[in-house]
């Protein structure tokens, strides 16, 4: 069979509560999860302390944002051989931005009056995509930062799809990243009444859960990946197809029952996949809210069908807002390399069967009525 070149998702570095991978099978299924006014997920504590001696070593990275830390700590994990002599696109982003440095000057602000001389460019989006640009080793870059709420991971493709189809840019780098267990966030949380009453023992995030309860969780994370042109080789995602849609919700918080944004978003990645592809998995946006879950499930069914196998791994990991696709596509691809989540400790109302999914569709939405999906593949051939 004559190979041909697609698009691919290569070098994908994820970390979460769960460390750099989905299904750690090196911890505790309990694991992952602390007990502060909620449950929120934090990254392990011997990987955030060799992200932290890490970054004492880049002078760059100075006073920047956890987020800024995570992503670059990421970057500096990739082949940089991929890059090398190409045009090189550096596009990252987040839902919150930098969350913990903003809320530490503006508490300075409030305590002295003033904030130091390099409070703008720190807490400036932008700042993500640069600083992460200056730790790799490639010649011509050029950086976008974008947020699309928790739509912003896969948006990130999307922006990679259209520079790569365009040539614009030979390669990019993408992903999102989160890190907002901050006292301002944990307050939204509390004041949209949706976080879990359960214990960090407990599995406090339970996506799809037959109770009808709201179980949200917040975590930090992120994850980031190189995407070009090329030949497939093991361990790469294909991208299939990918499909957008933009929606006005029902209220600033709220999403139309049947799904709104998503039933647009998925009918556009189905209807754009190869004739001899279809969709085995769904890994849901899900954050475990009783109306973003049902009205989730409502679109599936519309367009998939009842049948179809869907799960949401944020009964793991919690919500890392713009960083979740990021992680639902490192779940893909350890789904593709043979491993088996365990069975979720809680009833859900929705069938999973994740028994050697050939092709996964990854579903994305947030705040402002945005919506995204993506279908990847985990075929070489």
């Amino acid at each position: 069979m004559t190979m041909t070149k697609k698009l691919i998702i290569r070098n994908l570095n994820i970390v979460c509560n769960r460390g750099i991978e989905v299904l750690a099978s090196d911890r505790a299924i309990e694991a992952g999860f602390v007990q502060r006014e909620i449950p929120v997920g934090l990254i392990p504590k011997e990987l955030d302390s060799e992200m932290s001696l890490w970054s004492r070593n880049h002078s760059q990275l100075k006073r920047t944002d956890r987020m800024v830390k995570m992503s670059a700590w990421l970057a500096s994990k990739l082949d940089n051989s991929e890059l090398a002599g190409r045009k090189v696109l550096v596009n990252l982003g987040s839902s919150r931005g930098g969350t913990q440095l903003t809320e530490d000057l503006h508490q300075q602000f409030l305590e002295t009056g003033s904030v130091p001389i390099i409070a703008s460019p720190l807490t400036t989006q932008a700042n993500m995509s640069s600083v992460v640009a200056s730790v790799l080793d490639a010649e011509s870059i050029i950086t976008i930062d974008h947020s699309l709420t928790c739509s912003t991971g896969i948006a990130s493709v999307a922006n990679a799809i259209a520079w790569l189809r365009s040539g614009m840019a030979d390669v990019v780098v993408c992903g999102a990243a989160e890190a907002a267990v901050t006292p301002f966030t944990i307050a939204q949380i509390e004041a949209l009444g949706i976080a879990s009453r359960y214990k960090v023992d407990e599995f406090p995030c339970r996506p799809f859960n037959v109770e009808n309860e709201n179980t949200f969780v917040l975590s930090e994370g992120a994850g980031i990946c190189v995407i070009l042109i090329d030949f497939p080789k093991a361990g790469d995602l294909v991208i299939e197809s990918i499909g957008f849609a933009h929606q006005l919700p029902p209220s600033a918080t709220g999403i139309a029952e049947d799904g709104g944004p998503l039933l647009t978003s998925m009918r556009e990645a189905v209807e754009n996949l190869p004739v001899n592809r279809k969709v085995d998995l769904v890994l849901a946006h899900a954050p475990g809210t009783v109306k973003g879950d049902r009205a989730e499930s409502n679109a599936i069914n519309s367009v998939l069908g009842s049948q179809v196998s869907v799960y949401s791994p944020k009964w793991l990991t919690g919500h890392t807002y713009a960083a979740s696709s990021m992680l639902n596509l490192k779940l893909a691809a350890e789904l593709f390399s043979g491993a088996i989540p365990p069975k979720l400790p809680y009833e859900s109302y929705l069938k999973a069967n994740l028994v050697e999914p050939k092709t996964i569709l990854i579903n994305a939405t947030g705040f402002g009525g945005n919506a995204m999906s993506l279908v990847v593949s985990g075929d070489v051939f």
